[in-house]
């Protein structure tokens, strides 16, 4: 992700299993969800998260397809 500039959002809860130390990792911005807020976080699975999966599978999809045809010419 670095060599492409992209800039990646992470929301996680504060699960202790999850890392602790994060400085390894770059372009990555984590935000932690407060304690005990599952309540309010679980629309946010069914719903955002669902969306966001089907948009990025997508647009890993264009990607493909943009790779085969630059292969093609």
């Amino acid at each position: 992700m670095r060599r492409q500039n992209h800039k990646i959002l992470l929301f996680i809860d504060q699960h202790t299993a999850h890392l602790q130390t994060t400085d390894f990792l770059q372009n990555v911005k984590i935000l932690f969800f407060p304690a005990n807020s599952t309540s309010v976080a679980q629309p946010f699975d069914l719903g955002a998260s669902k969306n966001l999966q089907m948009f990025h599978r997508q647009r890993l999809i264009q990607i493909d397809l943009q790779n085969i045809a630059t292969e093609k010419n």
